[in-house]
């Protein structure tokens, strides 16, 4: 992309395609060219793209549903969910159930800035680019206007935001925009603005170091839980307001507290882990811990919302398959056998294997 838009800039190319004939070649090549390159990179990855159809799908309904954006951060959760309630209303072909998993991006920037901050995210991000592309040409920065052009497109099939190395292109490429001089286009900006500027970065530079210490200091209690050095919840509860809304800070109190036999306290850090993530431990762990509240029953939707969201996966299935046949639904149970029998698995999985044999073996005791 970024080549054809540096090519697209030369001078001597311009004029070529000025003359009516130029354009038609050009534009046959280029038809002929993207519907190749498209056919190959679909077919050599098409699970893959299927899935993506599906989260694209997905992603549209949830902004139509919530125009507004449901939070900043909270596209995992809210996706996932989504996902599982798609197919938990029996929505979904088989090939979306085969290629659905867990989702933590839309694989398009767009999409998940409209999920996160609503339509206003949306067209931030889409003015973002446009304003930067548009400048760019402006002050004739032809590799700039490569870079961000290429960014641009790239942000509708995969994640750029998500980037580190890609967010540093991004950052420098901008500041060579704005820092580049053209008379024609000069802004003024006031002291007052650029104090508040400062501000605004010192605050948010202060609130970073206070989370990357907690986060180091969440890696020492990890490392001590490694050598079966002895933890307990008070070492938490000292980072606890400099984390932020860390789920891996939640989970991790949450194996501590499990392994002190604290299983109150295990599902209170779990619970607020489910705040931010819908992640398959965290729905797992929930289970197993009110189970030994005794709260399986209550606890067992947890696995539901796990086996619609995953539907390829065998566990939530198997787990589900056991609780019913304990508590005589058998036909539910022989639901569940079914689909663990049916179910294809990508590759080679001994316990995958065991939850099917587990399965046959139950349909075939309860013929």
């Amino acid at each position: 992309m970024a080549m054809a838009c540096l090519i697209g800039c030369n001078e001597k190319f311009k004029n070529w395609i000025k003359r009516a004939k130029g354009k038609y070649i050009l534009t046959g090549v280029f038809a002929l060219t993207l519907t190749a390159i498209s056919s190959t990179l679909y077919h050599a990855k098409k699970d893959s793209a299927d899935g993506r159809f599906l989260i694209w799908k997905l992603s549209v309904e949830m902004i139509v549903e919530k125009p507004w954006g449901v939070g900043y951060g909270m596209f995992e959760k809210s996706y996932n969910e989504k996902q599982s309630l798609y197919f938990a209303k029996e929505q979904g072909t088989t090939q979306e159930q085969k290629n659905a998993s867990f989702t933590a991006m839309a694989y398009n920037d767009y999409l998940e800035q409209g999920i996160e901050g609503g339509i206003v995210g949306l067209l931030f991000l889409f003015a973002f680019y446009i304003i930067f592309i548009a400048t760019a040409k402006k002050k004739s920065l032809i590799t700039e206007f490569a870079i961000i052009t290429s960014l641009a497109v790239m942000s509708l099939f995969n994640f750029v935001y998500a980037g580190v190395s890609l967010w540093i292109m991004i950052v420098c490429t901008t500041g060579i925009i704005i820092g580049t001089k053209d008379n024609s286009c000069i802004i003024h900006i006031k002291h007052h603005v650029v104090v508040l500027c400062i501000v605004l970065v010192c605050y948010w530079g202060y609130s970073i170091i206070q989370i990357i210490y907690a986060q180091a200091q969440l890696y020492k209690i990890k490392q001590k839980m490694q050598a079966h050095v002895y933890v307990n919840d008070s070492h938490y509860k000292s980072i606890e307001k400099a984390i932020g809304s860390s789920e891996a800070f939640w989970y991790q109190r949450a194996r501590t507290t499990i392994k002190n036999n604290e299983y109150q306290l295990a599902c209170a850090c779990l619970d607020k882990a489910h705040c931010y993530t819908s992640m398959p431990r965290i729905l797992l762990s929930l289970y197993e811990v009110k189970k030994k509240l005794g709260e399986e029953d209550q606890s067992i939707k947890h696995i539901i919302t796990y086996s619609n969201m995953c539907p390829h996966k065998l566990l939530p299935r198997v787990i589900l398959m056991r609780y019913y046949n304990q508590r005589n639904k058998t036909n539910k149970a022989i639901i569940y056998a079914r689909s663990i029998v049916e179910i294809e698995q990508k590759v080679y999985n001994p316990k995958a294997i065991s939850f099917k044999r587990e399965a046959m073996a139950f349909l075939n005791a309860h013929k």
